[in-house]
């Protein structure tokens, strides 16, 4: 019994710094330094591997948010009494806690979600926004809300106001 206190406490101290140090090594996960030693893909070398790379937001499918402040919290714990975000995200938040509503579904002017690409990728950046033009005239992103969104969102948003189509925003 003797020992079991102090082992705790060394475990407990290892724990600690093996977090400590996870948590701030220097590694450049989160940085926007825009400096990058992986070389842009062609859109040829794209398809010759049947790969595509493709990093996005999000922790909870088909939506993510990340309450880094604590403005979620804050509402669910009663220190909040309101809150202003991104509609797509907060629509869905207020769809999954019960008791809560979005007042407003649009403030100020309207951003949009893009893609983007390596800088210098020229070949990918316009491959890409003329296949966003081409599906933009087939209704390609109106039908995919309905198929992927419509079911989360329900009636709480409308397709037209969260959809770009064809890459125009009007």
């Amino acid at each position: 019994m003797k020992l079991f206190k102090p082992l705790l406490t060394v475990l407990a101290l290892a724990f600690a710094l093996i977090f400590i140090t996870a948590c701030s090594s220097g590694g450049n996960a989160g940085s926007s330094s825009g400096k990058t030693t992986a070389k842009a893909r062609t859109i040829d070398e794209i398809k010759k591997s049947g790969e595509l790379r493709i990093a996005v937001f999000g922790d909870k499918k088909p939506f993510g948010y990340v309450d880094n402040d604590g403005s979620y919290q804050a509402l669910l714990d009663g220190r909040g009494d309101a809150f202003s975000t991104d509609n797509t995200e907060v629509l869905v938040w207020a769809l999954e806690n019960k008791g809560f509503e979005v007042g407003i579904t649009s403030l100020g002017d309207p951003d949009t979600i893009a893609a983007a690409v390596q800088k210098g990728n020229q070949e990918l950046l316009d491959f890409i926004n003329k296949d966003i033009e081409k599906l933009g005239k087939e209704n390609f992103f109106h039908k995919a809300y309905e198929k992927t969104l419509h079911p989360t969102y329900g009636d709480a948003a409308k397709a037209d106001d969260l959809v770009v189509e064809g890459g125009k925003v009007d």
